[in-house]
C-alpha cells in the first residue's frame, strides 16, 4: 500500500505538470500532446485512486462488489474513449511529426492484455445496469454486482493502466512551446 501510495503522488505530480505544460503551451501541436497526455493521466489517476480507496476501506461481501462498480464503470468508460478516440488522436499526432506508428505494434501489446481486455467487454451489462446507470431490474443489478470479484477487477485494471501507458509513450515529445 505504501509503494502505491508513493505511485499515486508520482501520477499526482505527472498530472498536474502535464495540466501545467497544457496550459502554458503556444503551438497546436504541444497543446494536443499535453492534452492528450492529461486524458491519459486522469485515467490513471482516476484508476489508482480507486484501487486505493478500496485496498485502504478493505470492503465486506456485498459492499465489496459495490465499491468495486466506480472502478468497472471507469475502466470501460476508458476503454472505449481509448479505442474510438485516443489512440487515432495519438497516431495522428505522431504522423503529423513524421513519425508514424505502426499499428502492429499497437495490436501486439494489446494482445499481451487479451484476457483482461476481453473482460471490460464483458461488462457491457454490469455497467449498463449497474455502475452508474440503475435498471429497474433490481435483482438483476444484484446478480450483476455479485458477479465480480476484487482481483478480477483490479487485474483488469492494472492491465489497463500498463496498457494505456503504453499508449502514452508512444506520443512523440512534446515541449510548451513551438517544437
Amino acid at each position: 500500500m505504501q509503494n502505491a501510495l508513493l505511485t499515486a503522488r508520482d501520477v499526482e505530480g505527472a498530472l498536474n505538470r502535464a495540466l501545467t505544460d497544457y496550459e502554458a503551451a503556444s503551438d497546436a501541436y504541444a497543446r494536443e500532446f499535453f492534452l492528450l497526455k492529461v486524458q491519459i493521466l486522469i485515467f490513471y489517476y482516476d484508476v489508482l485512486a480507486g484501487m486505493l480507496s478500496i485496498g485502504r476501506n478493505k470492503p465486506n461481501g456485498f459492499a465489496k462488489a459495490v465499491a468495486l462498480k466506480p472502478l468497472v464503470h471507469s475502466l470501460y468508460e476508458y476503454a472505449q474513449q481509448m479505442d474510438r478516440n485516443l489512440v487515432p488522436r495519438v497516431i495522428r499526432l505522431a504522423s503529423s511529426r513524421n513519425k508514424s506508428i505502426d499499428t502492429s505494434v499497437i495490436r501486439a501489446e494489446k494482445k499481451k492484455w487479451h484476457g483482461q481486455l476481453t473482460k471490460l467487454k464483458d461488462w457491457k451489462a454490469l455497467r449498463d445496469v449497474a455502475t452508474g446507470h440503475y435498471g429497474w431490474d433490481i435483482e438483476h443489478q444484484v446478480r450483476l454486482l455479485k458477479a465480480i470479484g476484487q482481483e478480477e477487477v483490479l487485474s483488469v485494471a492494472s492491465a489497463y493502466v500498463d496498457y494505456s501507458l503504453f499508449i502514452l509513450q508512444l506520443l512523440p515529445h512534446g515541449k510548451r512551446s513551438a517544437a
